[in-house]
């Protein structure tokens, strides 16, 4: 009986740590992405590329990418994230490359929630190593990197 009890116990306690965990990844993630329009189809040198990036009270990354280029017909644009230790992933996708031309964009979003600590930020576009910089994360991170 004592071992029945015991047995329990431990299963109950599992499942109570399995779903912290659940809880913890189901917080971390890209929050309130929006987009501008096309500035208009350009050279590629028209426009300086840039981050500005700040800490919000959520233990978020507040992050406004601007002018990044792509497709001139993206179709949707998304942006993922992943976070291992301390190296933060961010994807920039577009949908689709149907013209032959590219545009630059504006693009805003969150990432987070995270631990406050120095990261390696990692920014892809379609998949491909665009621009990397380190950060020291804490309630007051504020900040411009420039890309180009």
């Amino acid at each position: 009986m004592k071992k029945i009890i015991i047995s329990t116990l431990i299963l109950f306690v599992f499942a109570y740590i399995s779903c912290d965990k659940t809880q913890d990844e189901a917080a971390f993630g890209i929050k309130n992405f929006n987009h501008g329009e096309c500035k208009g189809k350009t050279l590629k040198a028209a426009y300086k590329e840039y981050l500005e990036y700040s800490f919000q009270s959520d233990n978020s990354l507040k992050i406004s990418h601007f002018n990044t280029e792509f497709n001139c017909c993206p179709g949707k644009f998304s942006v993922e994230s992943k976070i291992s230790n301390d190296t933060l992933n961010i994807y920039e996708k577009e949908e689709k490359q149907d013209c032959k031309c590219t545009c630059p964009y504006d693009f805003h979003y969150s990432v987070g929630s995270m631990p406050l600590q120095r990261y390696l930020i990692r920014l892809y576009k379609n998949d491909k190593l665009h621009f990397q910089f380190y950060l020291n994360f804490d309630r007051y991170t504020k900040g411009t990197q420039n890309i180009k």
